[in-house]
């Protein structure tokens, strides 16, 4: 359906839970948008509470009226935001004739309702029956497990594109680990045997909502919920009925090597110890480690127990196979972290209060704003972690391809809200308006360091079309940002703020 006319519906996309903190945040930025005023995108914020509704409406109508440079004391040198579009629902997102209402009124919802173990699965599970593309920042990797058994096939059956943690968590590496197999496969002709996530730069704050979302995963773990190999399977979110699943994206970097015991201890695949006894897995796996293909000292990434298992999920709904993921945070980041929230505590910039987030109140301005991160994801490939299949032409020499993802703003808060609003946008925008094969390269949003090689130097691959090639319409399912967005939306978030919000670029040098 072309954007604006909504497809029949109210509305092209509406936010649900935007009067609480991150939703408000989503809704800021939409109304900040000039974009949607050239569109114009028809959207709308959702809650429970009416008058918090009409507050927000009305907020949102004056921030817009102050940055419209046609209005006195505007400053803003773009066009001005139609502000005057926003409208509100009131749902409850307990009841289901209310939660059926707002899935007939839009094609696509963004939801900051968590955590999610508690007010998800309704709307999920309505907008899968009802063939509504829908958007989440769940953190819980159980619950996403077990929404995958139950919705799969009904997102299938109606087309519904349900897509699972699209902020912070894990929209960055699933975008880096996607562009790096693309830039290895462009430049060396090679399918990754194995692709490293290091976050180098961690600015920010852990936000109320992952923390819920930990504290009702561990919660799961303790009442015996979730069982304990569960909750250590790095393939958790994998397809179950996949033949090439328990090959695809092995937890650890020892290929040939690898142990039953191990496979159940790491779920970040950052330790990489081989077939080292269960005891002694449980012991080092927090030891600090240089990774060759990371070219970093680091330990397992705290959030890899979220990401790892998306990504993962994300390349084999990508099709790779026989290829590792490991995520890890160098010891630098680590010891910037801390000197960069000392320095807010210090100045008083960051109450103590805010050490321990609630779930409705987000850190201080000063965090919101200075916060930051930095990923670097290298693709490589090595012919000796993949045996040749019968028959098979000899494998080509090692090689590697390294990019780095950037971004501005704190990674829970503000910069998660630009990057599930962005996901939002792209699922209203379609295939044509956000094409998930988009050439980044002739889009001129993947700049090269200096004295990188070129991107092409061999045929871009033929990645598995999450389009369907007779009908031009989206695949559906229950998927992920890299799986069903691709580098659509990468070049969104590549224009986000002129350019200055977040970045993606190619590392190495000529050689690697």
């Amino acid at each position: 359906p072309a954007v604006g006319s909504a497809g029949g519906k109210a509305f092209d996309l509406v936010v649900l839970g935007a009067t609480g903190f991150t939703g408000r945040l989503v809704a800021d930025y939409l109304a900040s948008k000039p974009d949607l005023s050239d569109l114009p995108v028809r959207w709308a914020v959702a809650g429970r509470s009416e008058a918090k509704l009409r507050a927000l409406r009305a907020a949102l109508q004056t921030n817009s009226e102050a940055r419209d440079p046609t209005t006195k004391g505007g400053s803003v040198q773009h066009s001005p935001p139609a502000a005057h579009l926003v409208d509100y629902l009131v749902v409850d997102s307990s009841d289901p004739e209310s939660v059926e209402a707002l899935a007939e009124a839009t094609r696509v919802v963004v939801t900051t309702v968590g955590p999610y173990t508690e007010h998800g699965e309704l709307l999920l599970a309505t907008c899968a029956r009802m063939g509504v593309d829908y958007v989440d920042l769940s953190g819980e990797p159980f619950w996403q497990r077990e929404m995958i058994d139950k919705y799969e096939g009904v997102a299938r059956a109606s087309g519904a594109r349900i897509l699972i943690a699209g902020g912070y968590d894990s929209v960055p590496f699933d975008l880096g680990a996607l562009l790096a197999w693309d830039v290895l496969e462009r430049r060396h002709g090679a399918t990754p045997s194995a692709i490293t996530s290091l976050v180098t730069t961690s600015r920010g704050w852990l936000s109320g909502g992952t923390l819920a979302s930990a504290v009702k995963t561990f919660k799961a773990v303790a009442s015996g919920a979730v069982s304990p190999s569960a909750a250590k399977d790095p393939h958790l979110l994998q397809p179950p009925d996949d033949p090439g699943v328990h090959g695809a994206c092995r937890p650890n970097s020892e290929v040939g090597s690898w142990h039953a015991s191990w496979r159940a201890s790491d779920v970040s695949g950052w330790s990489g110890l081989g077939a080292a006894p269960q005891i002694l897995a449980q012991l080092l796996v927090q030891l600090p480690r240089f990774d060759e293909d990371a070219r970093g000292l680091g330990i397992p990434h705290f959030m890899a127990v979220i990401n790892a298992r998306v990504v993962r999920r994300s390349l084999t709904l990508r099709g790779l196979r026989d290829c590792t993921y490991a995520e890890g945070i160098s010891l630098g980041a680590l010891v910037d972290a801390c000197f960069f929230m000392s320095n807010l505590v210090a100045r008083g910039a960051m109450p103590l209060r805010d050490l321990v987030p609630s779930p409705s109140r987000g850190p201080s301005k000063a965090v919101l704003e200075t916060g930051s991160a930095r990923v670097e994801v290298t693709a490589s490939f090595d012919p000796s972690h993949r045996p040749a299949a019968p028959g098979a032409l000899p494998a080509g020499p090692a090689a590697s391809a390294t990019v780095a993802v950037a971004f501005l703003g704190d990674p829970g808060y503000n910069a998660t809200a630009k990057m599930v609003a962005e996901v939002g946008l792209c699922l209203a925008l379609g295939p044509l308006g956000c094409p998930p094969d988009l050439d980044y390269e002739e889009a001129g949003v993947v700049p090269r360091a200096a004295g990188a090689a070129p991107h092409r130097t061999a045929e871009r691959p033929q990645w598995p079309s999450p389009v369907d090639s007779k009908n031009g319409v989206p695949q559906g399912g229950v998927t992920t940002a890299a799986a069903a967005l691709g580098f659509g939306l990468l070049e969104r978030l590549a224009k986000v703020d002129d350019g200055k919000f977040m970045t993606f670029q190619v590392l190495d040098k000529p050689g690697a």
